[in-house]
């Protein structure tokens, strides 16, 4: 499932009401999560501004000064698929009281695994391909109709 999605839903769910968020946003791959792409599916909610997007790994830009984005309505969201580079920007985070928000699934059996689970159905249907298992979609057409 898309991270950054993954990442979104996890900030959504945490957010108190009427909390706005200033968003820092963390790749390490830049041409799927491009920044540009990442802002215009964010800004669509008036509670979200992306303050900043940083490419890591792969030569092209260190991990971010932490320490620079810390407020109480800054966070970040780590599209980052590398699980050394998520960890040691999670600490990182940790380590500066920000909040991070990294793309991982609600435990089985939780209403929040379950409404991410039904995103994730009309994503693999309309991609044709079931992330989970690798299968093919089953279900293209009565999901398009």
């Amino acid at each position: 499932m898309d991270k950054l999605l993954l990442c979104a839903f996890n900030m959504w769910r945490a957010r108190q009401p009427s909390e706005q968020m200033n968003v820092t946003i963390v790749t390490d791959d830049p041409i799927r999560f491009d920044g540009r792409n990442c802002q215009h599916i964010l800004n669509r909610w008036d509670w979200v501004t992306v303050g900043c997007y940083y490419a890591i790994g792969n030569g092209e830009v260190d991990i971010p000064n932490i320490a620079g984005i810390h407020s109480e309505k800054s966070c970040v969201l780590a599209a980052v698929a590398d699980p050394e580079l998520l960890a040691t920007l999670s600490d990182q985070c940790n380590q500066h009281g920000v909040r991070i928000f990294a793309p991982t699934y609600a435990p089985v059996n939780t209403l929040d695994n379950d409404m991410i689970r039904e995103v994730a159905h009309f994503d693999y249907e309309f991609g044709a391909k079931n992330e989970w298992d690798g299968a093919p979609a089953q279900f293209p057409i009565p999901t398009l109709q």
